[in-house]
């Protein structure tokens, strides 16, 4: 994954990385668990 810090324009570290990827997929699963959405599409993502 290419990310970027938006300041400095150099790329985050895979700690970085992951813990964004974490958020993002916890934020789906909990639209998943409220019926917002009928499937979580993060559920493929490792």
């Amino acid at each position: 994954m290419g990310l970027k810090n938006k300041y400095n324009g150099k790329e985050l570290s895979n700690n970085n990385k992951h813990k964004r990827l974490a958020l993002v997929k916890d934020y789906f699963g909990w639209l998943a668990r409220k019926r917002v959405l009928l499937v979580n599409p993060t559920l493929d993502l490792e």
